[in-house]
């Protein structure tokens, strides 16, 4: 059976978890972000393998402390487990993407 989950799009700075789903077959969690220009999240490390997928505008990304790199719409970035990631909005136009995050499963 199908489950709904809805996000939404706007025009001010927020974090969604929308699926947060552990269970015997998956390990997922889903959240949508928007960014105004110069915000980000905080430096951290990836506590899964990310998949950073861009909705609206460009993001600007470093990672493992390396040169900020800009990503655009359509682009899927995969973040290995622990890598160190910096997350910002530099440009005018409201930045929107999902953060999908895959857990190993425990064995």
């Amino acid at each position: 059976m199908e489950k709904n989950y809805k996000f939404t799009f706007g025009s001010e700075k927020a974090i969604e978890k929308i699926v947060d789903d552990y269970g015997e077959f998956n390990e997922i969690q889903i959240n949508h972000v928007t960014l105004l220009k110069g915000d980000g999240l905080p430096v951290h490390q990836a506590n899964a393998n990310v998949y950073l997928l861009i909705l609206k505008g460009i993001m600007t990304a470093a990672f493992n402390e390396m040169h900020s790199k800009a990503y655009s719409v359509g682009e899927i970035i995969n973040v290995p487990k622990n890598t160190q990631m910096d997350i910002r909005n530099m440009e005018d136009q409201v930045l929107d993407f999902m953060i999908v995050k895959a857990f190993p499963k425990e064995v």
